[in-house]
């Protein structure tokens, strides 16, 4: 799930775990989350509906993954 390409509908259709100030967290294991931005190419991020892989790497959360769901 983490690095699969997930399409707008699947993100859509998974509950929010946290809500965060920007973005939502949809799933999380000890290694990795995915969050789902609510920014939108008005507020300055280059697409909408922008998806968040993060991995745990040496104690702190890195972002590897960055793609938009369509």
């Amino acid at each position: 799930m983490f690095f699969k390409t997930l399409t707008l509908a699947e993100i859509e259709a998974m509950p929010v775990m946290h809500e965060g100030q920007y973005m939502n967290l949809l799933a999380e294991t000890s290694k990795h989350r995915l969050w789902h931005s609510r920014l939108t190419v008005e507020d300055g991020v280059p697409y909408n509906n922008a998806v968040h892989v993060e991995e745990l790497q040496d104690h702190r959360w890195v972002e590897v993954r960055m793609y938009p769901a369509r």
